[in-house]
């Protein structure tokens, strides 16, 4: 019984110090502000947010000395996770800009290798050679999506590959978000990001670059 109890002990401490590390928290540090105040914290990749607590690290973030007077406004942007780009400048526009419009085509060629499909083969379940549905190896036709320049022209179906930013303005008590096409269209009320959807990827409805062939054929590929 002892050991038993002894065995469960280790495995719950094992939990408990792994939910400890997966949080990502670290313990409190002192701090002499003496009014209500959210410091700095910033990543390996540069990118600074103001989050709440005296923890000297929160998951990859760790606590700089800079810090600001918490206000409404501040308490949103930390509530909702949010990075200010004035902060953020370098990062921010390295993001953006290193995203750009492209195109795929839907291509098909004839290719060596393991496919599924219906072929002349030994089918091991019959132990028979014979033509079945099943696992194959060999030149078989294969259709799969491919980069191709904005001005290269082809009769293979095509779709465009188009990126929004997505931005946050803090206003009467509220974070609200809107998308952007580019930098050039940003409303400056928008001056925060979240790091995880700052970029949306917008695939278009598969399309012809000819009109009469996309009108002709129709076409539609999920």
């Amino acid at each position: 019984m002892k050991k038993y109890n002894i065995i469960k002990c280790g495995i719950m401490s094992g939990v408990l110090a792994i939910t400890i590390v997966s949080s990502g928290c670290s313990k409190d540090v002192d701090c002499n502000i003496d009014f209500e105040h959210v410091h700095k914290y910033t990543n390996q990749d540069g990118i600074s947010k103001y989050i709440q607590g005296e923890k000297d690290h929160v998951f990859s973030y760790q606590r700089q000395d800079e810090y600001k007077k918490m206000d409404d406004n501040l308490k949103i942007i930390c509530n909702k996770d949010l990075c200010d780009i004035s902060d953020n400048k370098e990062y921010f526009l390295n993001r953006v800009n290193k995203v750009q419009p492209s195109r795929e085509e839907y291509k098909g060629e004839y290719v060596y290798g393991l496919y599924t499909g219906y072929a002349y083969d030994y089918n091991p379940l019959t132990e028979e050679y014979e033509y079945f549905y099943g696992n194959h190896t060999g030149y078989h036709y294969e259709k799969k999506w491919e980069h191709i320049s904005l001005d290269e022209y082809t009769r293979n179906p095509v779709r465009d590959i188009t990126y929004k930013i997505k931005l946050y303005r803090v206003c009467e008590g509220e974070a609200n978000f809107r998308y952007f096409d580019s930098i050039d269209d940003i409303d400056e009320n928008y001056k925060y990001f979240k790091d995880g959807d700052l970029i949306i990827k917008q695939t278009s409805e598969t399309y012809y670059l000819n009109y009469k062939y996309q009108k002709d054929k129709n076409y539609k590929l999920n």
